[in-house]
């Protein structure tokens, strides 16, 4: 959400900013500006799809753990 909200400020100080430039410089501003949305959308699903990563992780260790505790119960009930 943050980079979403981030993505639009910017865009809007670059249309307020290409108000006053000429054909040629309004051109270039545009063509900047798409290349760096571009990398603000990367750099945006770059963070999200490691987000996502450590959260996966961590449910794969979670469930691993519940599952050891588990085998460690019925192994304790087991006798020796």
């Amino acid at each position: 959400m943050a980079h979403e909200e981030n993505l639009e400020r910017t865009q809007k100080l670059r249309a307020f900013a290409s108000q006053t430039a000429n054909d040629t410089m309004r051109q270039h501003m545009a063509r900047a500006g798409e290349m760096q949305d571009d990398m603000a959308i990367r750099r945006a699903r770059d963070e999200r799809r490691g987000a996502l990563k450590s959260r996966r992780r961590w449910f794969v260790a979670a469930g691993v753990l519940i599952a050891l505790g588990f085998v460690f119960q019925l192994a304790g009930v087991l006798p020796l």
